[in-house]
């Protein structure tokens, strides 16, 4: 086989016209290929309008996303998209960050007198930011002693995060008496106003009093914890970030939180939301049907049970089933739940004082509904309610069974 020669190369000089026109064209190339960069970028960048979610951009070392969930239908408000996705985004980020920050209780922040900074500082004034003084008024005024459970919280993180079952089968109150002396001794510590209590002054002024007694009991089994805001942190988050977003006039979308806290943002009753119903059925946890509203309404949402990956870190289930979590029995220390789940929502309400409602509810022995509160439970294929004309949708069927919505007042 022969071998193919290559086409000959014709050789052709340049005099300094042609190299003058090359380099004119040369120059023409340039500019056209970032012209068309730019035009790829922008394309490639340039937002849709309709439903979006919101992803947060924090400055600091906080992991949000897996937290919160804020979705937005864009366009709606008839801006430019891109620069409403901006306003959005950095307006969502503020809020949340710091208010994100402001309620850890267990890391320090530069910048931030936050609930970490008070529990490292007891018997010390401290002057701290409105948001953070507020809401530990608003908790304070229902003389609620949730707030000073953060000994107790600091314990059953130990047990909900043990690296093993059998530290956590140890540290199970229901299963060793020893441990259940110990969490009914925190219950009478937070209990005690003698001490532990908090002091609000005026310009945003607090005192965390903490007796010798109580740190001295700290100090000697590791506890670092005094207040909490507990299972309400993310009701107390998602009311302060979704009133900025409605005052900021972002109010076509919705934000929610993974532990069961849930808002809409639209208040001109144009957009339909659905919140889903999740409960046991039979043995495994399931969206049974939803709930659907055009309004502005505030949902919180309690369950005795595991059932997204989060809730890795604010639960944990023995092999008998029973599941501990951050629902408290504060009298006792004692996780405790009257129902496998229950919902309770307001058009006009806040979601911490839906759930402050709702836990009086929940936290208990029996379940004890009343009609102070708007609710949604399930018991035997029947999705309870006490509200006349809402609408539930997608109702679960499968094979001879069928779920019911039902009216029903206390």
């Amino acid at each position: 086989m022969s071998a193919i020669e290559p086409k000959p190369v014709e050789k052709i000089e340049l005099n300094e016209k042609n190299v003058k026109l090359r380099f004119i064209i040369f120059i023409i190339s340039i500019v056209a290929l970032i012209v068309s960069a730019i035009f790829i970028v922008v394309g490639t960048v340039k937002k849709d309008s309709g439903w979006t979610e919101v992803l947060a951009s924090p400055k600091t070392d906080i992991n949000s996303d897996d937290d919160f969930y804020l979705y937005y239908r864009l366009g709606t408000s008839g801006n430019n998209v891109n620069a409403e996705l901006k306003g959005l985004s950095d307006t969502y980020t503020t809020y949340l960050e710091k208010s994100y920050i402001l309620l850890n209780e267990y890391k320090e922040y530069d910048n931030y007198k936050n609930l970490a900074y008070i529990n490292n500082h007891p018997n010390e004034e401290v002057e701290v930011d409105e948001f953070l003084y507020n809401s530990i008024k608003e908790i304070l005024k229902e003389n609620n002693r949730l707030l000073y459970s953060g000994l107790l919280v600091e314990y059953y993180d130990s047990l909900i995060l043990a690296d093993s079952y059998d530290t956590a089968l140890k540290l199970n109150p229901y299963k060793n008496e020893d441990k259940k002396l110990i969490v009914n001794e925190l219950a009478n510590y937070i209990n005690d106003s003698n001490l532990i209590n908090l002091e609000l002054k005026d310009n945003y002024k607090i005192k965390l009093n903490v007796s010798d007694e109580l740190l001295s009991f700290a100090e000697d089994n590791e506890y670092s914890l005094f207040l909490s805001f507990s299972y309400l942190k993310n009701a107390f988050i998602i009311d302060y970030v979704s009133d900025a977003l409605i005052k900021n006039n972002y109010i076509y979308g919705n934000l929610s939180s993974y532990d069961g806290y849930f808002k809409n943002l639209n208040n001109d009753n144009n957009l339909l939301y659905d919140f889903n119903i999740i409960d046991i059925n039979g043995k495994a946890p399931q969206v049974l049907g939803a709930f659907r509203t055009n309004k502005q309404v505030s949902i919180v949402s309690f369950r005795d049970f595991k059932y997204y990956v989060n809730d890795l870190t604010r639960y944990y289930e023995f092999e008998d089933s029973k599941t501990i979590n951050y629902y408290i029995d504060l009298k006792t220390g004692m996780p405790k739940a009257s129902k496998t789940a229950i919902v309770g929502y307001d058009y006009n309400d806040s979601c911490v004082n839906i759930a402050l409602k709702l836990s009086k509810i929940f936290i208990n022995d029996e379940f004890i509904p009343n009609n102070d509160i708007n609710l949604i439970y399930v018991e035997n294929n029947i999705i309870y309610h006490n509200e006349e004309g809402i609408e539930f949708i997608n109702l679960l069927k499968y094979g001879d069974t069928e779920y019911k919505a039902e009216l029903k007042r206390w």
